[in-house]
């Protein structure tokens, strides 16, 4: 008797679980079912959350305009999201080490390398002209020369996009 119920206790709980796994999943609104392809966040420029007013950890508030078509990524995890938000930089430190990744293979093709993420070329950054560039509190004594080099702010951050 003590069997027949455990193999009865085993059996429902297997049930319910089933039960749970077969439900629909909720239909993805990001995606389409033509193929074509769509970010998970809406950064069309004409999308009426431009613009956008951005305060920076320094304490320093900036007014994006229009979605930025060229951003400088200077440290690992920048890029990963950017790609992953259907954007990748325009230019990104530890590019070798990034496109290794199997998740990032050939999509940082057309991305400039800027060199170590300690140490970025400010020469280099300052010929692509970002409008944006990305950065951790480990650049904040590149501060000044970041921001000239940059189209429209030099955005600081601490890790957080």
């Amino acid at each position: 008797m003590q069997k027949m119920k455990g193999l009865l206790i085993a059996m429902l709980l297997l049930a319910g679980i089933l039960a749970g796994c077969s439900e629909t999943p909720v239909e993805n609104k990001g995606s389409t079912t033509e193929g074509a392809s769509t970010s998970a966040v809406n950064m069309d420029a004409t999308d009426p959350d431009w613009p956008r007013t951005f305060k920076d950890a320094l304490g320093k508030e900036s007014v994006i305009e229009k979605k930025p078509e060229k951003i400088a990524g200077l440290w690992y995890f920048y890029p990963e999201i950017l790609v992953a938000l259907g954007e990748p930089p325009a230019a990104s430190t530890e590019k070798e080490y990034l496109s290794s990744l199997s998740y990032l293979k050939g999509k940082l093709d057309s991305t400039e390398d800027l060199g170590d993420k300690t140490a970025p070329n400010v020469e280099k950054i300052l010929s692509i002209a970002p409008d944006y560039i990305l950065a951790t509190e480990y650049h904040e004594k590149m501060y000044d020369s970041l921001e000239k080099s940059c189209a429209s702010h030099y955005v600081k951050n601490q890790g957080y996009l």
